[in-house]
């Protein structure tokens, strides 16, 4: 006798559903479609750059300005055991020092033995440390109230400038100090100021001098407002990089 046959069972398709409808596959849209789409994306996406250009362009003046103010910061002078002068821009930052000699703010004022290039080394021109004091001079300031802070070769950064601050400080236990340096270089000596003396009991007030030729207002004018801003932001990157090395 001849065993029936067997029933052929359909396979089922993991994809059926509960209620046993299997879903069509759905069709990729026609190409046209598709690359209509992604023409659409890419004008949205060159129109969005262009209002953002459009708006950078009409801010710019505010955005520049406020890149410049960024740099700056200032602290309410009182009175100090002394004014401590960051080096560069002899023509600018002894000046200010000077002035808040006379304004009586501090009996002394501290400049850094700035490292010697081989024209001052040769005798052919000043150091930047001796134009400092011929400035400090003509402005009023007696030698007797002006200190040189000497490092082995030199201050040759704003790091080895809050250095030689620092041993001063722990050698007279001084308890306050003005910091004078040019605006624009006002935050990156802060932060270097704060990393030399964290623990110290001093208390550091920065004062700004204002710049030559530019302001934070149109520097951008300016090639060496624009070189001074640029580099001052390059080096201020470098300096968190490095962890204030």
């Amino acid at each position: 006798m001849r065993p029936p046959d067997r029933v052929k069972q359909p396979a089922v398709s993991p994809s059926v559903r509960d209620d046993g409808v299997i879903p069509l596959p759905t069709a990729a849209p026609p190409a046209p479609q598709r690359e209509r789409r992604r023409g659409r994306r890419l004008l949205t996406a060159l129109a969005a750059l262009v209002v953002a250009c459009a708006l950078a362009w009409l801010l710019r003046a505010r955005i520049l300005t406020g890149a410049a103010r960024y740099l700056s910061v200032h602290d309410a002078v009182q009175k100090a055991d002394a004014i401590f002068v960051f080096g560069g821009d002899p023509d600018i930052r002894p000046y200010a020092a000077a002035e808040l000699y006379r304004r009586g703010l501090a009996p002394r004022v501290l400049v850094p033995g700035m490292e010697t290039g081989r024209l001052a080394a040769d005798g052919l021109i000043p150091t930047q440390t001796e134009l400092f004091l011929r400035v400090l001079k003509k402005e009023g300031v007696p030698g007797s109230a002006v200190q040189v802070l000497n490092l082995p070769g030199g201050t040759a950064s704003t790091t080895d400038d809050a250095r030689v601050l620092r041993d001063w400080i722990r050698r007279t236990h001084a308890r306050r100090v003005i910091a004078v340096t040019t605006t624009y270089h006002t935050r990156r000596a802060r932060l270097s100021l704060r990393r030399a003396l964290q623990g110290m009991e001093v208390r550091v007030m920065m004062y700004g001098a204002p710049t030559r030729g530019y302001t934070e207002r149109d520097w951008w004018r300016s090639e060496s407002g624009m070189v001074t801003y640029f580099n001052e932001y390059l080096k201020l990157a470098r300096y968190k990089l490095s962890g204030g090395r």
